[in-house]
């Protein structure tokens, strides 16, 4: 409940009605404040009909997160709230007489819908606020992400000419299109130049009218088999054939550029928002289980709903 959109789950609301004479009673309560059948059942109705012990089980949770915003000073103001009803209101592109209308088939008053979205705000604010306050960022952590997510790499900008395999070549056409390369890399290294040789011989028809022309990458951008020989090769030199699934490549070597990382202080936001994204859930998990510990809870069964 608290991580979906109000408006989405206030639009549920408005759309589902509860029969008036639908019995209510109590079935738990967190502190001093009682949890009814009719406050399950709506939830239900909010949450894509939840099972009964669920939806129960995630109100006390709420109820809980509630106390702890009473406690310490989270709440929704009426102006606050106001507005928030009116957002509703209009994301259902209801009138306020259409609003009203709504409110009372579903057997409501407008105060205690008002009620219900003040305590899932609330609910949402006060967790967000507390697992916030729980998380306190470990300096040396995110200076270990870093470490690990960037560091000096390069870029090579190369040229190939491709002679094709096809698939389901015969070994006959694998060794032909092999010895095609083999001979034309003899003439390149007699004198040849590879971007000449690349627009009359290469089977790239996207390179090919480029001079052979491929681009520059990064470290893990090529396939494998072109940059474990790429990596051994100063600018300029020529190399190959390299086999790879798509045939036979010769390949230059245009220039290697080494690329610094970003600054820490440029990526540090980025990492601490994702430190924090791996500790949320924990942290929410823990804070819930001593809320439990903290506040009086007592659930009243009933075997035909539970």
């Amino acid at each position: 409940m608290f991580r979906k959109s109000l408006l989405a789950g206030a639009a549920i609301l408005l759309l589902f009605s509860l029969p008036a004479n639908a019995g209510d009673r109590v079935v738990a309560r967190v502190g001093q404040r009682a949890i009814t059948s009719r406050d399950v059942r709506y939830f239900q109705k909010e949450n894509q009909d939840l099972p009964f012990p669920k939806a129960l089980q995630a109100l006390v949770k709420q109820r809980l997160i509630l106390a702890w915003a009473a406690d310490n000073g989270v709440r929704i103001n009426d102006n606050e709230l106001k507005n928030i009803i009116t957002s509703i209101r209009k994301n259902n592109s209801l009138t306020e007489d259409q609003f009203a209308i709504a409110l009372s088939r579903e057997g409501t008053t407008r105060t205690t819908f008002m009620e219900r979205v003040r305590d899932e705000v609330t609910a949402s604010r006060a967790m967000s606020l507390a697992v916030s306050r729980r998380l306190k960022v470990d300096e040396a952590d995110i200076r270990e992400m870093y470490r690990k997510k960037y560091h000096e790499t390069s870029s090579v900008t190369v040229r190939h000419i491709l002679f094709s395999v096809k698939k389901n070549a015969s070994d006959l056409e694998i060794k032909n299109a092999r010895e095609k390369a083999v001979k034309l890399l003899a003439r390149i290294r007699n004198g040849k130049p590879f971007e000449e040789a690349a627009v009359e011989f290469s089977e790239d028809a996207v390179t090919a009218a480029k001079g052979g022309y491929l681009g520059t990458f990064s470290e893990g951008e090529l396939l494998p088999e072109l940059e474990k020989v790429i990596s051994q090769m100063a600018p300029g030199e020529i190399a190959g054939p390299v086999r790879t699934a798509a045939g036979f490549h010769l390949v230059q070597l245009i220039k290697r550029e080494t690329v610094q990382p970003p600054a820490f202080d440029d990526v540090r936001k980025d990492l601490v928002e994702k430190w924090k994204k791996g500790r949320r859930e924990p942290e929410l998990k823990k804070w819930l289980g001593e809320l439990r510990e903290k506040y009086y809870v007592e659930i009243f069964p009933d075997d035909k709903q539970l």
